[in-house]
């Protein structure tokens, strides 16, 4: 019996494969290679012949997270600030209830807090030079540790007008943790023009204590001359009376803050452990009881807030951790403060010893459920607090035994704690650690390890930021950052020179990274363009305004602007005042609210929302008008009324560097009164963005793939066509290829060009989604066995590459068979 069979061929290629025959008889295969994702990142210790498609070699100042896939060139960093002439080593936003924010630097010997129009402000001087700074913020109070200072805290204050009621002393705003606050108050009773500073002692009832925590300095005026004590410590729960005592006053600065216990005298006696505030106004020569003396003849014990370099708000009390003042105990210490009360530290009984005789120290303390995270440079441990009684907190034995050796990479993220180790950098996640770094080994191998507690950390946008020295430079000062992106689990590159971070995440901020330089520039940067918040909550705002019929009612912390008079009925002249004590008289049916002219320096507006209260017939609205020069606004024309208060779009109105807001108010009914008033922390505020002053011209950007063979094996590849899909407006982009015999062949692609407007027929697609083919003649040779590309980029524009697509020539030999 006859069979038939019929055979079907199938293509053994993609259709992207053509065939031809090459001179020698071999079959040629035509074939393409595209990178359409680059989200892999940079896997550097691998293998160059191993990478995958769309990982790197290098990854330089670029990033894959703009869009998902794409390749963009990071972005430029803006100057906020540059406040002295030393590397910034600490950074820190600090979040107030009342919705004001301040920023605060230190750097050499200073500390100093930032305005959001970089406005440099001195907190504090002669603190330890060079010193890196820790700090968290409890009950509206921002504290600092560094391990060889004392403890400081700041309550925001910032006013310093000399001989001023109210006001500190320019330069001297912050207090040692454990002391009060001294300000100006109006009297004449201490000595003119003199220094003066503070401390407090407690008694129980049955024991003594004392503390050698100061005040802040301050100089008393020619006529305003006697002092406020505010934020005046209490004790702990027993706590029956403090005692305030007082330096006499002083000829310098320096002499008043050398002085020991015995150069501080008993000023008053506080009967309760509630009372915040003191006004002192006793006169130098009526003071006799030296303070060292009341020390020992009361037996007083120390309750000195600690020395140490960590700190952490945990079980509403302050924890410090590793005192370097002298022993290793001390830098294996964790102490903790009175429960809600961050001033006292009982600290002959509330700390614990973390494993003192390891030879090691405690260089991390993190939050945990029911216990705090304790890290040393080989461990890490839980200190159990979840006990109601502190007596009965444990410390657990070690679960890890690799540890962070940089104490300042450690960050939260949410993955949990990522920390660099001795040999990479890991996250810890409950009861676990584990190397996350191995594909960027030779990064992490690059950190210079006598600069490790240089090394800073931090979380920002799902990504992890690391600044470090690198020991491949020769640099003596941190000059790179490994940042990870958590969600693509990819890693990049960038060339910055970083000392600090903070990330302004909350209040009215919108989410922005900042920096300190680790250079002696002193620069504080932005690493994007941000949205600035012109916010106006304070009574005092609103009457250095001009009002037309309209009068600024409330307190200082609760304002409001209402349309009519600040008059009752009873004492309007005439017919009026036969209509009784009513409280209110709506003179007019409009009147109006301008502000004075504000500098913003603003290159767009966005919104502007108020809180209104209209009854029946009433009307709110704004409007704005904006000049270069403080004395051009009067000159300027208003814009039209906005009308919404939950978000007027002002977006079409030209930006300046001065703005004027008028609020307009309204009524068809003489006896009701619109109103603007506080809700949620302001009365009105505006969204805009500001000038910022560029801190980068060039960014050197590279991008360096892994080699590939085109599906050919060993067999010689032929580079016959590339083509480059991309985004930019300015710039060269410089595409490169070479093979694994190091022949190397580049093409420029100029970024401004429109396809549209080319003469040339390279530059393809529209003004947004352009492509450029690059084709070698035929009798230039690019061939290779295998093949890589990269592209670098030396401008400051943004750009973004989506695709590399390369066509080659196989002279594949298993085809034939």
């Amino acid at each position: 019996m006859k069979k038939i069979f019929t055979i079907l061929f199938l293509p053994v290629l993609s259709c992207q494969i053509a065939f031809g025959q090459s001179s020698t008889g071999a079959v040629v295969v035509d074939k393409w290679y595209n990178i359409e994702d680059f989200s892999k990142g940079l896997t550097s210790h691998v293998s160059p012949y191993l990478i995958q498609k769309g990982g790197s070699a290098i990854s330089q100042n670029v990033r894959y997270n703009e869009r998902f896939g794409s390749l963009a060139k990071r972005a430029k960093m803006l100057q906020l600030s540059a406040c002295r002439s030393a590397a910034v080593k600490s950074l820190y936003r600090y979040y107030k209830s009342d919705s004001t924010q301040f920023t605060i630097q230190t750097a050499s010997t200073f500390m100093d807090y930032i305005s959001d129009a970089g406005a440099c402000t001195n907190l504090a001087t002669g603190l330890s030079d060079g010193k890196r700074w820790k700090f968290v913020t409890y009950k509206d109070v921002v504290i600092g540790t560094n391990g060889t200072d004392r403890a400081k805290k700041w309550d925001g204050k910032l006013l310093v007008t000399a001989n001023t009621d109210g006001h500190r002393t320019a330069g001297d705003l912050i207090a040692d943790l454990g002391a009060p606050f001294a300000e100006l108050n109006t009297g004449s009773n201490l000595d003119a023009s003199s220094w003066y500073m503070y401390k407090v002692a407690f008694y129980n009832g049955s024991s003594y204590s004392y503390s050698n925590a100061a005040s802040n300095p301050i100089q008393t005026g020619a006529a305003v001359r006697d002092i406020t004590l505010t934020d005046i410590p209490i004790g702990p729960t027993g706590t029956t009376t403090r005692y305030i005592f007082r330096t006499e006053g002083q000829a310098n600065r320096s002499t008043v803050v050398g002085l020991g216990n015995s150069g501080y005298k008993l000023v008053a006696s506080i009967a309760n452990n509630t009372a915040r505030t003191y006004n002192d106004a006793i006169a130098d020569g009526s003071l006799t009881t030296a303070y060292d003396t009341w020390i020992s003849s009361n037996s007083a014990s120390d309750v000195t807030p600690p020395y140490a370099k960590y700190s952490l708000i945990s079980k509403e009390r302050l924890f410090m951790a590793n005192d370097p003042s002298g022993t290793v105990s001390g830098k294996s210490t964790i102490y903790w403060s009175d429960v809600n009360n961050p001033d006292f530290f009982s600290t002959a009984s509330d700390y614990e010893l973390i494993r003192p005789d390891d030879g090691d120290e405690i260089t991390v303390i993190a939050n945990d459920p029911l216990s705090i995270k304790v890290g040393k440079q080989t461990s890490w441990s839980k200190f159990y607090t979840d006990a109601s009684d502190d007596s009965d907190w444990t410390i657990g034995a070690p679960f890890s035994n690799v540890g962070c050796v940089a104490p300042y990479s450690a960050a939260e993220t949410q993955t949990g704690l990522i920390f660099l180790g001795r040999h990479g950098l890991y996250t810890l996640n409950g009861q676990s650690v584990e190397l996350i770094s191995d594909v960027v080994t030779d990064v992490v191998r690059d950190v210079l390890e006598t600069s490790q507690d240089d090394v800073v950390g931090v979380y920002h946008d799902n990504q992890y930021f690391m600044a470090y020295t690198s020991e491949s430079t020769g640099a003596s000062t941190n000059d790179r950052v490994l940042l990870l992106d958590l969600v693509r689990n990819s890693y990049t590159q960038d060339t910055k020179s970083i000392d600090s971070w903070a990330d302004f995440n909350s209040g009215d901020d919108f989410g922005v990274l900042y920096s300190g330089s680790s250079t002696t520039d002193g620069k504080v940067y932005a690493h994007s363009n941000a949205f600035s918040n012109l916010v106006y909550r304070y009574k005092t705002q609103f009457t250095s305004g001009t009002e037309a019929n309209v009068y600024v009612g409330g307190d200082e912390e609760d304002p409001y602007v209402r349309l009519g008079w600040d008059e009752t009925w009873a004492t309007v002249a005439g017919a009026w005042s036969a209509q009784g004590s009513a409280t209110w008289l709506v003179e007019a049916s409009s009147g109006t609210w301008t502000s004075p002219a504000i500098q913003i320096d603003a290159t767009a507006l966005d919104k502007l929302y108020w809180n209104e209260s209209l009854g029946s017939a009433g009307n709110v609205t704004f409007a704005v008008r904006l000049a270069s020069t403080e004395g051009g606004i009067s000159g300027a024309s208003w814009s039209s009324e906005f009308t919404n208060p939950s978000g007027s779009d002002i977006s079409g109105v030209t930006a300046n560097t001065w703005i004027q807001i008028r609020a307009t108010f309204t009524t068809t009914d003489f006896t009701i009164a619109p109103e603007i008033n506080l809700e949620n922390d302001f009365v009105f505020h505006m969204t805009y963005q500001k000038v910022a002053t560029t801190a980068e011209t060039s960014i050197l950007s590279i991008w360096k793939g892994g080699f590939t063979d085109f599906g050919g094996g060993e067999n010689p590849v032929r580079i016959k066509e590339v083509q480059i899909f991309y985004e930019g407006t300015a710039g060269t982009l410089t595409v490169t290829y070479e093979n694994d015999n190091v022949a190397s062949y580049s093409f420029d692609i100029d970024l401004s060009v429109s396809p549209s407007a080319s003469s040339t027929d390279n530059y393809f697609g529209n003004s947004t989604e352009k492509y450029f083919v690059h084709v070698p003649t035929i009798t230039e040779s690019r061939i290779g066995r295998k093949w890589r590309f990269s592209i670098t980029e030396n401008g400051a524009t943004a750009w973004r590459v989506n695709r590399i697509a390369a066509r080659a020539d196989i002279n594949a030999y298993v085809i034939s068979k």
